[in-house]
């Protein structure tokens, strides 16, 4: 990145002179271990590079207006797994991305508010809307691996860690819940097993 140069506490400085800094801003946790502790580790492994990095926990519903309103410097939170096409956010700028937040007002306006993106990311964008609407599963799939692996390499949003249990406890005589399927929020942490899909066995 040519940021090779040092303040006397060994902080990597910017372009205009001032010392590299950011805050790490996440909400208290929903499940697993602590953002807050996830974030100071992150922070404390960016120092050891010479980053001023400071974790930061703050309420959920201030975090939701910092982070829409663009004013976090690195928003920390728990993004999408598999289900990333139905709210694309994560990897490819649109309303809900945080990460590229006045892009995808751009995207989502059709270039009326916001700033208008890169070449590289309106690529990403009409990639996207060529997905939608791609009725050929392979092609869809295609589309989304072009989407994922041009996010592998440039890496705009950075994972940590993967909270990978997330039991469901169903009573036995609950038909048709699926026993081994992905789990996440936009599915509600169901197991992807709608409400109307289930229905309880009648007892003999």
């Amino acid at each position: 990145m040519g940021l090779d140069q040092r303040d006397t506490d060994g902080y990597r400085l910017r372009p205009d002179g001032k010392r590299l800094q950011f805050i790490l801003e996440c909400y208290p946790s929903e499940l697993g271990a602590p953002a807050i502790d996830i974030f100071n580790q992150v922070a404390m492994y960016w120092q050891e590079v010479g980053i001023d990095a400071q974790a930061k926990e703050i309420e959920r519903s201030l975090w939701s207006e910092r982070a829409s309103a663009n004013e976090l410097d690195v928003p920390s939170y728990d993004g999408q797994m598999f289900l990333w096409v139905v709210d694309p956010g994560v990897h490819v700028p649109t309303g809900s991305s945080l990460w590229a937040r006045t892009f995808g007002a751009w995207a989502a306006s059709g270039g009326e508010v916001g700033e208008e993106p890169p070449a590289e990311l309106k690529q990403l964008i009409a990639w996207y809307e060529e997905l939608k609407v791609e009725p050929d599963p392979d092609k869809r799939l295609e589309l989304g691996h072009k989407i994922l692996d041009h996010d592998n390499e440039m890496v705009y949003v950075v994972g940590t860690c993967y909270v990978g249990i997330q039991p469901t406890i169903v009573k036995n005589d609950l038909v048709n819940v699926l026993e081994q399927p992905p789990a996440e929020f936009q599915s509600g942490h169901e197991s992807i097993t709608w409400y109307f899909q289930v229905w309880r066995r009648e007892e003999a």
